[in-house]
């Protein structure tokens, strides 16, 4: 609910320095605090949130929750003020921390699973999940609505699998996955869209490989795969898989995690397994041409079997859970905001779990996870 003059009078001081300053930006990778969408975090902002709080300016949407930088649900004068503070250097970032974890109750919902996918598909309005292992590999198609899970039973479907990857193209408003083991590697393309399955059959493939990952690149219109069984970058623009060839490029590795940064228009890759039980722990970029490494000084643990995606209300790169070098399951959340790794402690909290899936919902404004593997079996909770 928007704040009025009542719940937070204007601070005069706050117009003057506004007023003062308002050629004093601050260039920033960070748009959390970016409300009015330029690209940096100035003092206009800050004077925007101001506005917002008093009522002479409505703000909505993504930058509703952009500006909501203390994480409170109310863009109000403390937002401005923090932002205000980070514009002219007084404070090394606004905070914009994740909301905490809420435990949902759904019945139904897909069975205990793990090595499953999951991706909003925004076109529609729904999470889209598929597959995994559960108690065998599955081939069951489930989608979320309004926080309710449904069973699909589409005429046709993918075969079951574990292991596989799938991005929303958001060129062409479907659903694209990737590969998978089903006691076999699997080299299949299929999309989905709300007429159903549709497999494709291109030319050039991939081939067959599991415990890859896919990200899909919005600025250029494509969707990138990396490893699984080798260190190649493949490309797919709807039609046709191309394999990239970067001067340089992280090493091969399976069960790695990757995301799309819109803000930045950039994909991050993070960890993974190269074999022999060796779990890596860099943090890579891939900016169409090349690969870059990323040395932050701060870093999550060597890990494999991760979550990961992009948080859209927060302009963030979140990492969840995974196994660690001695394959224990953990249940640490991070932060990337394109300069370095940010750890939150948050309670209550989903239990230490690897190969599970999470997504980030623009209409909620929330993270959304699902099942995984636990110290005691899979399980089948939802957390949002």
């Amino acid at each position: 609910m928007p704040a009025t003059a009542t719940k937070h009078p204007l601070p005069a001081l706050l117009i003057c320095v506004a007023s003062l300053l308002l050629a004093s930006v601050a260039p920033a990778q960070l748009a959390c605090g970016d409300c009015n969408g330029d690209g940096q975090i100035s003092v206009l902002d800050a004077l925007a949130v101001a506005q917002h709080a008093v009522g002479s300016v409505l703000l909505g949407g993504d930058a509703l929750r952009r500006c909501d930088v203390d994480r409170d649900d109310d863009s109000d004068i403390l937002d401005a003020l923090q932002i205000a503070q980070y514009a002219v250097g007084a404070v090394p970032r606004p905070g914009c921390d994740p909301p905490g974890w809420t435990q949902q109750s759904t019945s139904p919902a897909p069975s205990p699973r793990s090595r499953h996918v999951m991706v909003h598909d925004p076109l529609r309005g729904v999470d889209v999940l598929f597959g995994g292992l559960a108690g065998g590999y599955d081939a069951e198609t489930w989608e979320r609505s309004g926080g309710v899970w449904g069973q699909q039973m589409p005429a046709l479907s993918p075969q079951a699998r574990s292991d596989h990857a799938m991005v929303y193209d958001a060129v062409r408003g479907q659903m694209l996955m990737f590969g998978g083991f089903a006691g076999i590697d699997l080299g299949d393309t299929w999309t989905l869209d709300a007429s159903g399955w549709v497999q494709r059959f291109p030319a050039v493939s991939p081939s067959p490989r599991y415990g890859h990952a896919m990200a899909f690149d919005l600025a250029r219109g494509v969707a990138v795969l990396f490893g699984g069984v080798d260190a190649q970058t493949w490309l797919w623009n709807g039609s046709a898989w191309t394999q990239a060839i970067p001067p340089t490029s992280p090493t091969a590795r399976f069960s790695h995690a990757m995301a799309f940064d819109d803000s930045r228009g950039l994909t991050v890759l993070f960890g993974g397994d190269r074999g022999l039980g060796v779990k890596l722990a860099d943090t890579w970029e891939w900016d169409g041409v090349t690969w870059s490494r990323a040395f932050p000084a701060v870093s999550p643990a060597a890990r494999s079997s991760h979550a990961m995606t992009y948080d859209a209300s927060r302009c963030r790169t979140v990492l969840f859970g995974g196994l660690d070098a001695i394959d224990a399951e953990l249940a640490d959340l991070h932060d990337w905001d394109g300069v370095t790794w940010v750890s939150f402690a948050l309670a209550p909290s989903p239990s230490p779990r690897a190969e599970t899936a999470i997504l980030s919902s623009p209409t909620s404004g929330r993270l959304l996870l699902f099942g995984g593997r636990t110290a005691g079996g899979d399980d089948d909770q939802t957390w949002e």
